[in-house]
């Protein structure tokens, strides 16, 4: 195999057990490979030719073939890759590949898990944008007879009067087992000994970090002086709170016109 072929075939061996292995994508080139390996694998099994061997024999002439030395070895081919070492090249490549891919799957999972929770959970925004309008506190105690009777909550309970309502808080439920629970009704409502309503009643407790919460809209049923002072489908929130009761107010929303039109046939 001359300089020029051996060039040729170490250039397609790197193109194959490389670090940059390519030749799978080059037919050509793989067929010449297998072409030039088969030709070195006959040239590596043919039997070396003898060679005539100098003997150093007193009084024996050798001729001059004798004194022409050792005849130049041929250029030495490259030394054949064994198949097993190919392979543990190749395994030796291959943890790299896996461990790759697997930190891609690891990465898809994650986008994955949180596409779900974004996708599962939708998010409800806290802002109502209703607007306070008062804060009940201390200045605002109602005087109410009845008070003392409330339910059985006695001197505990306060209550706050609000454009003919009555804002009761209560440390403990009057209604259900609950804790620091408001009451909303109409100031003439509530029976002289404070256990007993009649008419509209709107109540809600604490639960954990979730303050007590009565709210409703204002109807016809109303009291008058809670009509004259926000309008009728006016919402009304009262919230409990360490400074007191806030009132947060919800005007109606305006009904959309719909205006229909005939067309003429």
């Amino acid at each position: 195999m001359d300089d020029e072929t051996l060039i040729e075939l170490r250039a397609l061996r790197a193109r194959a057990y490389g670090p940059d292995a390519d030749i799978d994508a080059d037919p050509a080139a793989r067929a010449r490979l297998a072409e030039l390996e088969s030709s070195a694998r006959a040239a590596a099994s043919a039997p070396e030719p003898a060679r005539p061997t100098p003997t150093d024999v007193p009084g024996l002439d050798n001729g001059p073939e004798a004194d022409a030395g050792p005849e130049p070895d041929a250029a030495p081919e490259p030394p054949l890759v064994p198949v097993r070492e190919r392979l543990a090249r190749a395994w030796r490549r291959r943890p790299v590949a896996i461990a790759w891919t697997g930190s891609l799957l690891v990465v898809a999972a994650v986008v994955a898990a949180a596409t779900y929770g974004v996708a599962a959970v939708r998010p409800i925004s806290p802002a109502t944008g209703a607007t306070q309008i008062a804060t009940l506190d201390d200045g605002d105690e109602s005087d109410a007879a009845w008070l003392d009777g409330w339910w059985g909550a006695g001197s505990a309970a306060t209550a706050y009067d609000f454009h003919g309502l009555i804002v009761i808080h209560s440390p403990v439920g009057v209604f259900t087992n609950g804790t620091d629970c408001l009451t909303v009704v109409p100031a003439g409502a509530v029976s002289q000994d404070g256990t007993t309503i009649e008419g509209q009643l709107y109540y809600g407790c604490a639960a954990g970090a979730f303050p007590a919460v009565a709210q409703f809209t204002i109807s016809e049923t109303s009291p008058d002086e809670l009509q004259e002072a926000f309008g009728l489908g006016t919402s009304l929130q009262f919230v409990l709170a360490p400074e007191g009761v806030g009132v947060f107010a919800d005007p109606p929303r305006p009904t959309p016109s719909v205006s229909a039109s005939i067309v003429a046939g």
